[in-house]
């Protein structure tokens, strides 16, 4: 039997092709029976409507990919039929924070003006004085960039992860079955002013970390209970197993 197939290689009834070729002219092709294909390539000009129908381009490709990743994550909480199954530091917990900075600024600038008007203000005093408000922002910057993109928190059947670090990242990993008590506090900043953010304590039997501290959730109510649930049923399934 002879092989006219030069274009490329059949595997099973898949044409397959390196990338490069694949996107050669910018499009692909699939076949009635959803095969990958160049048959649209040399299709008559008869074709060319049923041609066009299934033409596919390489951002509609990875456009497709990418929404199946996030449909992927999103129902991570799904599958373990909770809540919530992972989530980051929050930039709203920096509110009360943000507020406080605003709070220096202002009573410097007020300082300086004051200072200024009444005569006593030199270069080096005016200097100071801007110099103290504007090292508060960068020390707010530095601890929001830090904590909003390098935090982390993952929940799985079962265990929890707290992944934090912007040069050396570190992964701290709690048993959920080792734990032995769990609290959620909000303060009255947090509900007013953080909008609604909060801290889950983990108590455990765990040398490495006895008490693991989750912050600036955006969702604690949701994260707790998940938490909870879970932890739940790994302790029935241990008496269970010892049951039998």
């Amino acid at each position: 039997m002879s092989d006219d197939k030069t274009d490329g290689d059949y595997s099973g009834g898949l044409y397959t092709r390196g990338e490069g070729e694949l996107y050669e002219d910018g499009h692909d092709y699939i076949d009635d029976q959803g095969n990958d294909s160049i048959a649209g390539r040399n299709a008559p000009n008869g074709n060319q409507d049923q041609q066009h129908k299934h033409e596919m381009s390489k951002e509609q490709m990875m456009d497709q990919a990418t929404e199946k990743k996030g449909t992927i994550r999103s129902e991570a909480a799904e599958t373990l039929g909770v809540s919530w199954a992972e989530g980051a530091y929050s930039g709203k917990n920096l509110r009360s924070r943000c507020l406080l900075v605003w709070v220096v600024t202002a009573f410097f600038i007020f300082l300086s003006v004051v200072v200024w008007r009444n005569g006593h203000a030199g270069t080096v005093v005016l200097g100071l004085l801007a110099i103290i408000p504007a090292c508060a922002w960068v020390w707010f910057g530095c601890i929001y960039i830090y904590r909003t993109k390098t935090i982390r928190y993952r929940l799985t059947q079962h265990r929890f992860y707290n992944e934090e670090g912007l040069f050396t990242k570190s992964v701290d990993t709690l048993e959920l079955i080792n734990i032995e008590d769990m609290t959620l506090r909000q303060t009255l900043v947090d509900r007013l002013i953080n909008g609604g953010t909060g801290t889950i304590i983990l108590m455990s039997n765990d040398q490495s970390h006895p008490t693991l501290k989750i912050s600036g959730l955006e969702n604690p109510r949701a994260a707790f209970e998940s938490i909870d649930e879970l932890r739940r049923r790994e302790r029935n399934a241990r008496v269970i197993r010892s049951v039998n």
